[in-house]
């Protein structure tokens, strides 16, 4: 099995992701996503990233992008190593590893790269934008 159908069938497991595949007609790869937000609990071990992403919807490639605000969670977090050199991705990757899920952020020297090991990953909230926002602003909270 290759990483993309790999990825693809934990996008299946993932609570909260069907309406992605709704929308777009496939999993989304995250590729060009926008970071806005990341939120660190540390009593939860637990990440939360909220991204603008744009694509295209299958078998409506002549239309315009539809674009999402996505806001997943990582929770039991084991490690994460993270470097945010900007607030773009360049995809993103799923395996499974010892009874955890890892999450691998595409090595990208203008974005977001690195890992997350967790017991698990959400998608707690997807928004309809019309259109992607222009700013670059990423808002990072601890606690």
């Amino acid at each position: 099995m290759t990483t993309i159908e790999i990825t693809q069938a934990h996008w299946q497991t993932i609570p909260g992701a069907k309406p992605l595949f709704e929308i777009y007609g496939y999993w989304p790869t995250l590729h060009d996503a926008i970071v806005r937000e990341l939120k660190v609990g540390f009593t939860g071990r637990e990440l939360t990233l909220v991204m603008d992403y744009s694509d295209l919807v299958l078998g409506r490639e002549n239309e315009p992008n539809i674009c999402t605000r996505i806001t997943m969670r990582w929770f039991g977090i084991t490690e994460s190593t993270l470097r945010l050199h900007n607030g773009d991705l360049y995809g993103i990757g799923f395996t499974h590893a010892n009874g955890f899920l890892e999450t691998h952020f595409k090595d990208y020297c203008y974005g977001l790269d690195g890992a997350i090991t967790a017991e698990g990953v959400e998608v707690i909230h997807i928004d309809l934008s019309p259109v992607r926002p222009d700013d670059q602003l990423i808002e990072i909270t601890l606690g």
